[in-house]
């Protein structure tokens, strides 16, 4: 059966290249997209597939659905994650753009609030602030966590679903200096002063009592802890079977509810109203989960040698070089490579981390096959370069580290906050 264009139906066919999908029965319309279940004629495999709504209140949907493509598809190339969404392959038809991803058995954390004792509860948070520590490593925001976006699946794990309001980490359009934690609250940039347009409202903040005080501001951008207030609400939700409006609410303070000092401490800085007092992402709150500790964890950091595959724990202002010099040590670096003693550090500001190169003859950032040179300013000056090349650059989970010149040896694989995956 052929689609009339602009609106699928059940039993249309969409092909793609070697593959056919079959929609079989709508199954959910979103703010910006209609889903249904399909099936993968040559697998026989149940998928879902997503297309978006017309325009609607002035958006464009289109604009949220490409930022959801490229969200899943960041994490696919990366290998996925248990808890978020896995990408199945995108095309378009009559002009529009379709995703299809897996069909998840199970139901929403809105219909299954209740889920077991404070151990599993624990358990469930770990997984989930997992699935969004992945996204918070690509640099990524979810920004719309709420119970009818999680799939409670059938052996009781979570799975984090809609990534149409996903999108980069602010930065200041004049200066590029990310969004901190500490400055939240600024409506301009902390480095330059500079004053952004608004940023666009998702979704409505009465409705859904996830959302964090600053989401409600368009002049503030969300940032990591934006997320970490959503998970905290989920875990409120978890322990009590319903989510309050106000921030920093004590789960111990609800009548007939029973709940850890520690877990209540957890809950309570993460939905803090003060995004300076939360945790700084999702990872830092998993990590609290995972030990039942609700003190912030130690800030620290996991690089891979590409060549041994061994992994090193670096601490904010812990160096890469050679031997006897750094906290890393680049592997037999020959002595045409220009590696210093203490090459590059890392630096890490207001919840991300950056590379600085402190070396006369730069550091090699490889992001997706794209070579970036830092060089330090004693470097610029040392080898007289006209053109400004940047000191550092903000780090992401993918990212290849090469000291020195050469890039086909000595080099490394930023691998992103340490924490506890579920």
């Amino acid at each position: 059966m052929t689609a009339e264009p602009g609106h699928p139906s059940g039993g249309d066919i969409f092909r793609q290249g070697d593959q056919a999908y079959e929609l079989e029965e709508r199954i959910a319309v979103g703010g910006f997209s209609r889903v249904y279940r399909a099936r993968a004629l040559d697998t026989d495999e149940h998928v879902v597939v997503k297309y978006p709504r017309p325009r609607h209140s002035g958006l464009d949907s289109e604009v949220y659905l490409d930022r959801e493509l490229r969200a899943l598809r960041t994490v696919a190339a990366a290998g996925g994650h248990p808890s978020l969404l896995g990408y199945r392959d995108h095309f378009t038809a009559d002009g529009t753009t379709f995703i299809v991803v897996d069909y998840i058995e199970g139901e929403t954390l809105d219909d299954t609030p209740y889920i077991g004792d404070e151990e599993t509860i624990r358990t469930f948070g770990v997984k989930l602030a997992s699935g969004v520590a992945a996204l918070h490593r690509f640099g990524l925001i979810y920004r719309d966590m709420k119970p009818d976006n999680i799939i409670v699946t059938d052996d009781g794990a979570p799975m984090l679903v809609d990534f149409n309001t996903v999108r980069c980490r602010f930065q200041c359009s004049e200066c590029g200096a990310s969004v901190t934690q500490d400055a939240a609250t600024e409506p301009t940039c902390h480095e330059c002063g500079h004053a952004p347009g608004p940023i666009t409202m998702v979704g409505d903040a009465d409705k859904n009592r996830c959302k964090a005080p600053e989401q409600e501001n368009p002049a503030l951008a969300p940032g990591p802890w934006t997320d970490v207030y959503g998970l905290g609400k989920i875990l409120f939700l978890l322990v009590c079977g319903f989510i309050t409006q106000a921030p920093g609410e004590d789960p111990r303070e609800q009548p007939e509810i029973q709940c850890s000092s520690s877990l209540a401490e957890i809950i309570l800085r993460a939905t803090a109203a003060d995004p300076a007092e939360r945790y700084e992402h999702a990872g830092a709150l998993g990590q609290a989960l995972a030990a039942n500790d609700p003190r912030p964890p130690a800030a620290t950091a996991v690089i891979r040698e590409l060549e041994s595959d061994t992994t090193y724990e670096v601490s904010d202002g812990d160096s890469i070089g050679r031997v006897g010099g750094s906290a890393v040590t680049v592997p037999s670096p020959p002595s045409d490579t220009g590696v210093s003693r203490q090459h590059a550090r890392f630096v890490r500001e207001g919840g991300p981390w950056f590379l600085e190169d402190t070396s006369l003859n730069g550091t090699l950032l490889d992001r997706n096959d794209e070579q970036h040179l830092l060089l330090s300013a004693r470097g610029q000056q040392a080898h007289d370069i006209e053109r400004a090349v940047p000191t550092r650059r903000m780090l992401l989970a993918g990212d290849q580290i090469y000291p020195g010149t050469d890039a086909s040896r000595g080099g490394f694989r930023f691998e992103g906050d340490h924490w506890t995956k579920g």
